[in-house]
């Protein structure tokens, strides 16, 4: 008798709890026994090292492969975000810098990025100290936020280019959020309610990862609006004094000179 596959199928314990602190929450995270976990660990340890034919071909599939998979292609992109983040930062201080030195606006490229920085750190706090796990999944949150944060500041920042030059820096502010302060709620709004969507998914550590970038992007737009808007009205006082935009040294604009 000879077959080509064989399937074998092992049902453990799978129990679930609820996650502490999150009772009163509508998203309830379930987690696998760690007699379980621990039971399939040493089962297909103890199987793959039984088996040392190289003439088969095992695959498998157990309870927490999607979960490993995603972490493994997480960590290994992992090394190419240290680039990716220098790369980013440097269009983002090119972009907002102008031809004329005080009307540019160097330093709140910076302010951007520590902006989404921020969010992202507080997201994570907020959520660790309510009782939700920290996996390697959600250290991509951060440079998700840093794209979206960057992308804000752009809308803010060609918003406020837009206003005239001769209007108090009160006026000037309150141009500014009229315009963008509608396009930047309607996309935060938009990315929480898809991101809070895969919170119902099968997999907890999809759940987790999507509860945690919800949440980097309702802080992302609390830090924009606040620390990032509060930058803005101290850059567009030193535009009304004809400061260096790098330097606050007084100068003469390009318009005047």
């Amino acid at each position: 008798m000879s077959a080509e596959a064989i399937k074998l199928s092992y049902w453990g314990n799978a129990e679930s709890q609820e996650m502490k602190h999150l009772n009163n929450i509508v998203l309830k995270l379930s987690f696998r026994s760690s007699r379980s976990i621990l039971w399939e660990e040493k089962f297909l340890a103890h199987f793959l090292k039984g088996l040392g034919e190289p003439s088969l071909n095992i695959a498998m599939y157990h309870s927490r492969t999607a979960e490993q998979e995603i972490r493994n292609n997480t960590l290994s992109v992992f090394p190419y975000f240290t680039v990716t983040v220098f790369v980013i930062t440097v269009f983002c201080l090119a972009s907002v810098t102008l031809g004329d030195c005080v009307r540019s606006k160097t330093w709140l490229g910076l302010v951007a990025i520590i902006s989404s920085a921020l969010a992202s750190l507080t997201a994570f706090g907020i959520l660790m100290h309510c009782g939700v796990p920290m996996i390697g999944m959600n250290m991509a949150a951060p440079f998700l936020m840093l794209g979206i944060g960057i992308d804000d500041a752009f809308v803010t920042l060609s918003a406020w280019h837009r206003t005239r030059p001769q209007d108090s820096v009160r006026e000037r502010m309150a141009q500014t959020y009229a315009e963008s302060a509608v396009s930047i709620s309607i996309t935060s709004i938009t990315n929480m309610i898809s991101f809070f969507v895969g919170t119902f998914t099968y997999f907890s550590s999809v759940r987790v990862f999507c509860l945690y970038l919800g949440i980097s992007v309702l802080m992302t737009y609390v830090w924009h609006i606040t620390l990032f808007g509060a930058c803005l009205a101290l850059s567009g006082r030193a535009e009304k004094q004809q400061l260096h935009n790098i330097t606050c040294k007084r100068v003469k604009s390009s318009s005047e000179s």
